[in-house]
């Protein structure tokens, strides 16, 4: 199963990245850094692709929804900028099979893609 992650440059992208390659294969992994190559990735994605998406702007939760039914043909774990309502329904309306926020623990992000990938569940330090 694939791992198609989005992580802008922003604060908490690096953590998360480096949680995700050191718990999983990396042959499994695509990186975008930008919206276009994540959305080209989509288009190439089969269906047991895992999409994880990490939003730091209003500006690109814009952009992510405009993919729209592209998104809707993988599983995603989405990482909203905050817990306001408007962002929140906002990103329900991506329909992630997982939805937390930046300021929250990424080793819950870790622990729920081991399990929609079905990798090896071990101890996250």
């Amino acid at each position: 199963m694939a791992v198609l992650l989005y992580l802008p440059p922003c604060a908490g992208a690096e953590k998360l990245e480096s949680l995700i390659t050191g718990c999983l294969s990396k042959e499994r992994i695509v990186i975008c850094h930008d919206i276009d190559v994540f959305s080209r990735g989509l288009r190439h994605a089969l269906n047991e692709t895992v999409g994880v998406i990490l939003i730091h702007t209003h500006q690109e939760l814009h952009e992510i929804m405009l993919l729209g039914d592209i998104l809707w043909s993988i599983r995603t774990i989405l990482i909203l900028p905050d817990s306001n309502p408007e962002t929140i329904s906002r990103g329900h309306a991506i329909r992630p099979r997982f939805l937390t926020f930046q300021d929250g623990d990424l080793n819950e992000v870790v622990t729920v893609l081991r399990r929609m990938t079905g990798s090896p569940m071990v101890p996250i330090n």
